[in-house]
């Protein structure tokens, strides 16, 4: 009876052990670090910044018109008739309608174009990705963001960068000027 127990457990362990034999390699990346310092990325990034600075300078200097004006008009309240004041004050207020209506089109045309470009940066970086992936036999790859606890040896971040860098030129990225 002993024998036929040890012969069916040592049965089991037989079978089953080649389903336990099958190993899930992981890793992590920092796709934030992957994304603002590679080549491409910084160079993107700085477009993007002059852009930005571009947008500013431009309705700053709107804006500055417009509250000379609204300051003026406010000046000559006491001076001008009702009527005329109110034609003054509603024409102004078209103007800065107007004003907050293309300064908000152009930041959300920004604000596109930012997406857009990481978009396609993330397209570029996921093919790299899924090769390193097939190449290493990484089953899991993981965000570093979401790692509270890690071994160093699974970060293959600076890895990633490297090729990044190596394949991936701002020419692969579709530009739109505004």
């Amino acid at each position: 009876m002993k024998n036929k127990f040890f012969l069916i457990l040592i049965f089991f362990f037989l079978f089953f052990s080649n389903y336990v034999k099958a190993e899930v390699k992981i890793a992590f990346i920092d796709m934030e670090q992957v994304i603002n310092t590679s080549n491409v990325g910084l160079k993107l990034i700085k477009k993007i910044e002059l852009m930005d600075l571009k947008f500013k300078e431009k309705f700053s200097l709107d804006e500055i018109k417009l509250k000379k004006k609204e300051k003026e008009l406010f000046d000559q309240k006491n001076i001008l008739n009702k009527d005329e004041f109110e034609k003054k004050l509603t024409k102004l207020k078209n103007q800065v309608k107007l004003f907050n209506e293309e300064r908000s089109k152009e930041r959300k045309e920004i604000i596109k174009l930012r997406n857009d470009l990481n978009i396609q940066l993330l397209k570029a970086i996921n093919v790299i990705l899924t090769t390193y992936s097939q190449d290493n036999n990484i089953s899991i790859l993981l965000q570093k963001k979401n790692i509270i606890l890690g071994s160093t040896k699974l970060d293959i971040t600076k890895e990633i960068l490297s090729t990044v860098n190596k394949n991936i030129s701002e020419n692969d990225i579709k530009w739109q000027s505004l």
